[in-house]
Order: C-alpha cells, then sequence, then structure tokens
C-alpha cells in the first residue's frame, strides 16, 4: 500500500516536473498534431470517399469515381460530410440513402448542392418511395 502511494507521487512530481520544464510552444505543437491526427481519421469516413467506394463497387475506375465525386459535390469534403450529418439528424433519412443519391447524381454527372432545399426534396421523396 505505501510502495502504491510512493510510486503515484512519484509519477504526479514528475509530470508536474517535466511539462514546467518544456516550452509552452512544445506543448502546443503536441496539442496540434494530436488534432491533425484526429482529423486525419475522420476525413478517412468522409461522404466523399463513402461515395467513390460505392461507385468502384458498381464497376468504375478509382481515378474515374473520384473525378465524377469531386464534380458532383460542389463542397468540400468537410462541407459535405457536415452537410449529411446535419440531413440525417434532422430529416431521419439514413446515411447510405445520401451515400447513394450522391452516388447516382455522380453516375450521371449532375452537380448537387447538399444545401439547397431542392435537394432535401429529391431526398424525402427518394426516402418515400423506398
Amino acid at each position: 500500500m505505501i510502495k502504491t502511494q510512493l510510486f503515484v507521487i512519484t509519477i504526479f512530481l514528475s509530470n508536474i516536473a517535466f511539462t514546467s520544464v518544456l516550452p509552452a510552444d512544445a506543448l502546443e505543437n503536441f496539442r496540434d498534431v494530436a488534432v491533425s491526427q484526429e482529423q486525419n481519421e475522420e476525413t478517412k469516413n468522409t461522404l466523399h470517399n463513402a461515395v467513390v467506394t460505392h461507385l468502384i463497387n458498381k464497376g468504375l475506375d478509382v481515378d474515374i469515381a473520384k473525378e465524377r465525386v469531386e464534380a458532383a459535390l460542389s463542397h468540400s469534403e468537410l462541407e459535405a460530410q457536415l452537410l449529411a450529418q446535419q440531413i440525417v439528424h434532422t430529416q431521419k433519412i439514413s446515411y447510405s440513402d445520401i451515400v447513394e443519391y450522391v452516388a447516382n447524381a455522380a453516375l450521371y454527372k449532375k452537380q448537387i448542392n447538399l444545401s439547397h432545399p431542392q435537394e432535401l426534396t429529391a431526398l424525402l421523396q427518394r426516402n418515400k418511395k423506398a
């Protein structure tokens, strides 16, 4: 029991000593690296990537699928992902329905804007048919 308490106190004191020795810039850089790694992990599962994967599964080449998705969506990857999440939460449309809708638009070389009410109406009508 006493050894455990001494160990915890030693770790606590060494943590205080070493964090006060490190310059503030080093700590901020470490936090920036951690945040950028989290953002990279989040962007792996974006709407763009889901649509590209859907088109590849339909038989398109990887490069062609990426080009068509870039041409179809008028948003950046992050904007498209946020808009899709907002639509899922507010309109109760499944994420897979959004992916399929965007994939069909990309397949037929149509440009869509997820922030326009017309696109939302089309998604809702598609969801009612299913």
